[in-house]
């Protein structure tokens, strides 16, 4: 594979991602359409690999403010509130006496501890 198809392919997958079809079939259906040989599972894996490190790294600060509000939640509860602190733990409060809520009442949205 010459430095041109890696890079060519990789902008394919790195727009295509984000689709909701295969990014892996984009690469091998563009290889196909120009000829080129089956870039195969190692590029294809590795373009993957890329392609998350590019996300979080466009998305670091906000993966840090909810990781950092998160864990500084568990000390004080004030924090709890906090839109960031509960995007990690939607479902699975820290109060080991808080009944499972019923998914038949609908929407509502019970107050934190």
């Amino acid at each position: 594979m010459s430095l041109f198809e890696a890079i060519f392919l990789g902008l394919v997958q790195g727009l295509t991602e984000f689709l909701p079809i295969s990014s892996s079939g984009h690469l091998r259906v563009v290889s196909a359409l120009f000829g080129w040989p089956d870039p195969g599972a190692a590029f294809t894996a590795v373009s993957q690999i890329g392609t998350e490190i590019a996300v979080m790294i466009y998305f670091r600060k906000r993966i840090w403010a909810i990781l950092s509000t998160w864990c500084r939640s568990l000390i004080n509860r004030e924090l709890r509130a906090d839109i960031n602190a509960r995007m990690l733990v939607r479902h699975h409060r820290l109060d080991p006496h808080r009944r499972p809520r019923s998914a038949l009442r609908g929407t509502d949205r019970q107050r934190l501890p």
